[in-house]
């Protein structure tokens, strides 16, 4: 069974929390949107996290919701976009 585009798969809710963006960015995405000092004056106005963080966490939840149990997969990506930033609220 293949994969295909716009296929659906359930998987676990996820929390991305402040802590996770400012113990992952300064290590693999050093950008200023992503830090809590500078961001609001870049162009989106406050942090945001890292795209690839968010892949990350999409992926490891696929992993564990078994989504890819009948496929091999990791060996390519072929398209990533990312529509819209996602920003960090303070609670």
């Amino acid at each position: 069974m293949r994969t295909s585009e716009g296929q659906r798969f359930d998987i676990e809710s996820v929390t991305l929390t402040n802590e996770a963006v400012d113990e992952f960015a300064p290590k693999f995405d050093p950008r200023h949107s992503h830090d809590p000092t500078s961001a609001s004056e870049g162009m989106f106005g406050g942090v945001i996290a890292s795209g690839f963080h968010t892949v990350s966490i999409v992926w490891g939840a696929c992993i564990l919701s078994n989504c890819f149990s009948h496929i091999a997969v990791g060996t390519e990506m072929d398209y990533i976009k990312w529509p819209a930033p996602v920003y960090l609220v303070i609670h």
